[in-house]
């Protein structure tokens, strides 16, 4: 199974840029050489400010699509983002309509909106991001952000 990636949020980089100094003077300590994978790294800072309750935001996100497989490939890359509490709308949205843009104003929802469905009145929803198969990784922290 393939590892989750990690996105940190501004208050869990700030964690991590104070706990790296702890780590580096510990595996200095180490009578043989030990390197910590930057994932993991960023993984245990998630779990750490979860218990320390830095950030719980749960997150809505609904996905714009006309493909069901499209829609498949989005949802699986977002289950894979430990960050967050990430929650998909199950529904299948073909366009994007004024109960969508509703849905993106409110706060901590984002859409996922397919290029080709990607409206110019979108471009003035932040909140609304344009992605596809080839920019899936860069639109998903863009939604995270």
């Amino acid at each position: 199974m393939p590892e989750k990636f990690s996105i940190l949020t501004p208050k869990q980089q700030a964690l991590l840029n104070e706990i790296q100094p702890l780590f580096k003077h510990w595996l200095d300590q180490l009578p043989y050489s030990l390197r910590i994978n930057s994932n993991c790294m960023n993984t245990f800072v998630v779990k750490l400010s979860a218990i320390l309750r830095i950030d719980k935001t749960q997150l809505h996100i609904c996905i714009v699509t006309n493909s069901d497989i499209k829609y498949l490939i989005y949802r699986e890359a977002l289950e894979a983002v430990a960050t967050l509490d990430i929650k998909i709308e199950p529904t299948i949205h073909s366009q994007l309509n004024d109960e969508l843009k509703d849905f993106a104003k409110k706060e901590n929802h984002r859409i996922l909106c397919e290029r080709t469905l990607y409206t110019p009145e979108a471009d003035e929803i932040p909140t609304i991001i344009p992605v596809s198969v080839d920019n899936l990784e860069k639109s998903i922290i863009w939604a995270l952000k």
